[in-house]
């Protein structure tokens, strides 16, 4: 009888964390709309060749969050790419990417914290990968 409750309990358990098929097609599309989301940003960038371990602050005009990547633009026509984890905090464009290490520059292995444009609220950390560096052809 006990075993009958503990398998029974236990298959609960497993089917409750078990992903039903809507649950996964939407999480299939928003990760196909985050890629196209991606690419979109990277349009018309190539590689330099050229990766980092760090990128200056002062060098950073603005960042920008997506799935498992995050962009450091310098310029219209420059800009460093840092992978991360994924489910690095939420990939939108309302999140602005703060240094949780004091220094002048973002370095591979820093953590950093994310956080809400409006209100201020933390939403996730993540640790920054190597630098890409990729730049736009200014014709």
């Amino acid at each position: 009888m006990i075993r009958s409750i503990v398998a029974v309990a236990a298959t609960a358990m497993l089917s409750a964390c078990a992903m039903s098929p809507a649950d996964q097609a939407r999480q299939d599309a928003a990760a196909s709309r985050e890629e196209a989301r991606l690419a979109e940003a990277l349009e018309g960038f190539e590689p330099t060749g050229r990766t980092s371990s760090c990128v200056p602050r002062f060098d950073v005009r603005q960042t920008k969050l997506y799935d498992g990547a995050i962009l450091f633009e310098r310029s219209r026509n420059h800009v460093y790419r840092s992978d991360v984890g994924p489910g690095c905090g939420r990939s939108q464009d309302d999140i602005l990417v703060f240094k949780s290490v004091n220094g002048s520059a973002y370095c591979s292995g820093d953590i950093v914290q994310l956080r809400a444009r409006t209100g201020g609220f933390f939403s996730g950390t993540c640790s920054l990968g190597e630098f890409t560096e990729l730049k736009r052809d200014p014709r």
